[in-house]
């Protein structure tokens, strides 16, 4: 689980090529391509930047015109994706 006073970040050393509106990048650890779509692209980029999931979820809940469940539900599934293959660093904010 994540909650919103935890802190996002993506790996530094982890290059992606940008396609249109997608991305892509090639996953060393276990021999794959990972592509982006332009919400999950999005999300890929304002990672490059350490956050709040709190201000990462207002950034695109503005920026997509979403609803504060449906973001919060989807962006927690990516992120979760992310982290299970090593792809996001969460660290937790034990002061909330």
């Amino acid at each position: 689980m994540i909650h919103d006073g935890d802190v996002l970040s993506r790996p530094s050393r982890l290059p992606t090529a940008q396609f249109g509106d997608e991305e892509v990048f090639f996953h060393k650890a276990n021999g794959e391509y990972v592509f982006l779509d332009p919400v999950a692209a999005r999300i890929w980029q304002l990672l490059k930047k350490e956050q709040p999931f709190s201000e990462l979820l207002s950034k695109l809940q503005e920026e997509f015109e979403v609803d504060q469940e449906t973001c919060r539900a989807d962006v927690t599934e990516f992120l979760q994706t992310l982290s299970a293959k090593k792809l996001v660093v969460i660290r937790t904010n034990v002061s909330t």
